[in-house]
């Protein structure tokens, strides 16, 4: 029988040995993390308007680095940036027929008015569509990273569902007015008792008429206990109308800088807030 002694000795003589097998196994470890997690440099993308913008990012994640070539301004509108791209630098569009090359895009007709092409960001129906051909579209400049982009729409689609769910429980039963241009489909999404005037209200209030019209319908909300609601590519005639109208609320335009579900989101809690005020 070996001595006790004789397995100290054995077990001191084996410690060099595992301190190396032990070294070798954190060199390989961390080889392997650097090789895993080794930043790959972005590539641009320039989006042509800001609604596909915010949404192309959030798709492209860490991959893509979009640059806007336009932004909203302080009355919703479309504004150009002055900013100067490389004629190699692929370009996203929104729509066009005959596409350049390095140009891609979502649609080859819009399936709305032009003027309502905004709306198309606030509807659940069609927001699946659009993130899953910018999942196809990025993926052809990028075939890579498909897996990543593949995560990053479900990431998106999981928000816009969990957005859904929360303004459903907020404002299911709420009383609207819905005075909006482009948010309607948003509002629609959720709510149970929305009341909207005819296409043909909103012509006449485009042209600064119909102030009468307008009392009308404000005179309807109240008397139904109704919380009005606005955007922000409302005609302006409405909009000045509910500066001083109790229970109402205008949404104000979206910013690059603010994620897209999260946009939305806010939504549904300025329309909470305006009807607890009205309260």
């Amino acid at each position: 029988m070996p001595s006790l002694q004789g397995r100290h000795s054995s077990g001191k003589a084996g410690q060099p040995i595992r301190k190396l097998v032990k070294l070798k196994i954190i060199v390989i470890f961390l080889l392997i993390l650097f090789c895993t997690v080794s930043p790959v440099e972005a590539w641009e993308l320039a989006v042509s308007d800001p609604w596909l913008a915010v949404v192309a990012r959030f798709v492209g994640g860490t991959a893509v680095q979009v640059r806007p070539l336009a932004t909203w301004g302080d009355q919703g509108e479309v504004m150009a940036l002055r900013q100067k791209t490389d004629a190699n630098v692929p370009t996203l569009r929104l729509v066009c027929t005959n596409p350049k090359n390095g140009t891609k895009c979502l649609y080859s007709v819009l399936p709305v008015p032009g003027e309502k092409m905004g709306s198309l960001f606030f509807d659940p129906a069609s927001l699946p569509f659009i993130g899953q051909r910018l999942l196809q579209l990025l993926s052809e400049w990028d075939p890579g990273n498909y897996s990543l982009f593949q995560r990053r729409l479900a990431e998106f689609q999981s928000r816009l569902d969990g957005n859904l769910a929360i303004g459903r429980k907020l404002i299911a039963g709420l009383p609207i007015l819905d005075l909006t241009f482009l948010t309607t489909p948003w509002l629609q999404a959720a709510s149970g008792d929305l009341l909207r005037p005819p296409e043909g209200h909103f012509e006449t209030w485009r042209c600064g008429e119909g102030t009468g019209l307008l009392e009308e319908w404000l005179s309807r909300a109240q008397k139904e206990k109704r919380t009005v609601v606005a955007d922000v590519w409302t005609p302006a005639v409405v909009k000045d109308r509910l500066a001083n109208f109790t229970g109402s609320v205008v949404f104000p335009p979206p910013s690059l800088d603010l994620e897209w579900t999260l946009y939305l989101h806010d939504l549904y809690l300025a329309l909470i807030s305006a009807t607890a005020d009205r309260s």
